[in-house]
């Protein structure tokens, strides 16, 4: 059986958030975006951004406040050290928020930053564990 993971997430102004997403260097699939939501690839999985009603009426719940709450953590690992770097380094520069200091334990480097709508995003290397 083939698998592959996505996950559905709310954005405020979807045109906004793929502007920011794009700008750290992921790509949107055009045939699976519309006024609604858009998605976009990350490694093998896909992540969703939908507008509230949008959400509302996929999940049948209303979204947290990310500003308050973590509804998810979503985890990154890249290849190098600098890769880690280089994607938080543009989330801020295109508007997102470090949200905890760098994490370096020799073997393994993280940096978190939040997007604009306040989801929390783990960007990672391990020593000899290569993401792809």
């Amino acid at each position: 059986m083939a698998q592959r993971l996505f996950a559905i997430m709310q954005v405020a102004d979807l045109p906004r958030s793929r502007e920011f997403f794009t700008a750290i260097g992921l790509r949107f699939d055009p045939d699976f975006t519309n006024d609604n939501f858009a998605s976009m690839q990350v490694g093998d999985a896909q992540v969703i951004l939908h507008i509230e009603s949008s959400f509302e009426v996929v999940t049948r719940k209303r979204p947290v406040d990310t500003q308050d709450e973590t509804e998810a953590v979503f985890g990154i690992f890249v290849d190098s050290r600098d890769d880690v770097e280089h994607i938080v380094d543009r989330a801020v520069s295109a508007g997102g928020r470090e949200h905890s200091p760098p994490w370096d334990a020799n073997f393994f480097y993280q940096r978190v930053f939040e997007d604009l709508d306040g989801h929390q995003w783990e960007i990672c290397w391990v020593k000899n564990a290569p993401a792809s």
